[in-house]
């Protein structure tokens, strides 16, 4: 046995203490590291997952409307008069069968199992069917809102309902006038039956004031439920490429723009003559769709293609062809 003196004992205890010190110091250090570096790979993964695009398994499907119901079934609308239940695993749509009189469904709500729709140009009128009743659905007619509706908006232009919106919990039903001069219209919804009820009783939603109402076209709205349970309406707006976010309670306006994601200021998502800057510009954002992480945006291609040097540049290398497109926007 080798007996140390104390002068010996200190110094290897001091060394010993050192190295104790060292090794802690490195392993924070190679911990730092590891945490700097993963912060950096999780903020990197975190703008890379933003937003992202697919299509659906449709070619030439001029997509006007999409919703969920509670159950997340999706169905989605296009201009032909169609409506789909759209399986998000094959991209795939599978048709309703329902019976629609008109050409053109323009807006999808969920209210109480019901499925409501808007039915533009000559017919001009909101209607509902019961996805629990017998297949085919047939449409629920409310004549008293549609005479409103016949009152309120004049067919000319194709400038009649291109939203609706409702508000299940205050039972309120929002819908608008696309432009010349766009407006949005609000009514209790338990008055829409009601034969003593007429187009004065109506209401306007004074969203605009102030801006230019022959700019900004309403494509879609929908509903959302802050977290005080205020309403809040979200209003997709094509030519400006964004979604103007209205809390009905407190009036504050919060607006998410996309137009960079689809537009370069010379070219832009879909094959079309016309300049990026102007109103005619493809695609045209048509359809919201509002979840608690996301916006979807159906943009309605009018039948034109990707454009391909677009989307390379952008990086959209999945992008092809003329099927419809969804923007998933991260909010």
């Amino acid at each position: 046995m080798v007996i140390l003196n104390n002068q010996k004992q200190q110094q290897l205890m001091k060394k010993s203490k050192l190295i104790l010190q060292g090794f802690i110091v490195a392993q924070r250090l190679r911990l730092s590291q590891i945490l700097f570096f993963s912060c950096i790979f999780t903020v990197s993964i975190s703008a890379q997952n933003q937003f992202h695009f697919f299509q659906l398994e449709k070619d030439a499907y001029e997509l006007s409307a999409i919703c969920s119901d509670e159950n997340g079934n999706i169905y989605v609308a296009s201009d032909e008069g169609n409506i789909d239940t759209l399986d998000m695993t094959t991209f795939k749509l599978k048709p309703l069968e329902h019976q629609i009189i008109g050409d053109d469904i323009e807006a999808l709500e969920i209210y109480n199992g019901d499925l409501w729709y808007s039915v533009e140009r000559t017919y001009r009128k909101i209607e509902s069917i019961n996805l629990k009743s017998s297949i085919p659905y047939k449409p629920i007619h409310s004549v008293k809102l549609n005479s409103i509706i016949a009152d309120l908006i004049p067919c000319t232009d194709n400038a009649t309902i291109e939203a609706v919106a409702i508000d299940s919990k205050n039972k309120i039903i929002y819908f608008c006038k696309q432009y010349k001069k766009r407006t949005i219209y609000y009514y209790p919804l338990e008055n829409i039956n009601d034969p003593n009820t007429n187009s004065s009783e109506v209401r306007t939603l004074d969203l605009y004031r102030g801006e230019n109402n022959n700019s900004l076209d309403i494509t879609d709205m929908k509903i959302e439920y802050d977290s005080n349970n205020n309403p809040v309406l979200h209003v997709l707006e094509k030519f400006e490429r964004q979604i103007r976010s209205y809390n009905l309670v407190t009036h504050k306006t919060k607006i998410t723009s996309f137009k960079d994601l689809v537009c370069d200021g010379t070219s832009s998502l879909f094959v079309k003559g016309k300049p990026c800057n102007s109103c005619e510009c493809w695609g045209k954002a048509e359809a919201l769709l509002v979840t608690k992480e996301e916006f979807w945006i159906g943009f309605d291609n009018g039948g034109y293609p990707i454009n391909d040097n677009f989307a390379r540049k952008k990086g959209y290398n999945n992008l092809t062809g003329n099927k419809p497109v969804i923007l998933r926007l991260n909010r």
